[in-house]
């Protein structure tokens, strides 16, 4: 497969992946009712779409340049908890300081509109928990990739 359909299917992926995760958890909050679907509503939806893309993509723009295929399996490890950790928090930084500019005025219980410390660790574990699924999905692609690329060829042999 050339390297144009791979980076043309992988970003079609993250785009659909993301926002196809971001309308289910949003969907069900509305049909829950925990949310009112306002403007900043919206808005916070297409933040999290597009924060989630870029934390995911630099975790992967991260594995490649430091060629962390190639290291042990327990450096791996260690390095994508790390990667996960920093990400999440990255996320939730740039998402709380949205909100000095776009209120979330969005919650039908008022004390969710609030930011507090126990809110914002939550949210950044629920990230920690989405960047590794995630990453668990990307590694299994390399490693498959990776063992494709190893195997001989019917016609080498």
């Amino acid at each position: 497969m050339s390297t144009t359909s791979k980076n043309t299917i992988y970003w079609a992926s993250q785009i659909l992946g993301w926002a196809l995760f971001y309308l289910l958890v949003l969907g069900l909050n509305i049909v829950v009712k925990t949310v009112i679907p306002t403007t900043s509503f919206y808005i916070y939806a297409i933040e999290g779409v597009t924060f989630s893309i870029l934390a995911t993509h630099l975790i992967r723009f991260i594995i490649i340049k430091y060629d962390w295929l190639n290291l042990s399996i327990v450096a791996i490890i260690w390095r994508s908890i790390l990667i996960t950790i920093l990400s999440a928090i990255l996320v939730e930084s740039i998402e709380y300081t949205s909100t000095l500019f776009i209120p979330k005025d969005f919650y039908t219980d008022l004390n969710m509109n609030s930011s507090s410390l126990s809110k914002i660790l939550g949210s950044i574990l629920g990230n920690v928990f989405l960047f590794c699924i995630w990453l668990s999905f990307y590694y299994a692609y390399l490693f498959i990739e990776k063992s494709r690329n190893q195997e001989p060829t019917i016609y080498s042999i």
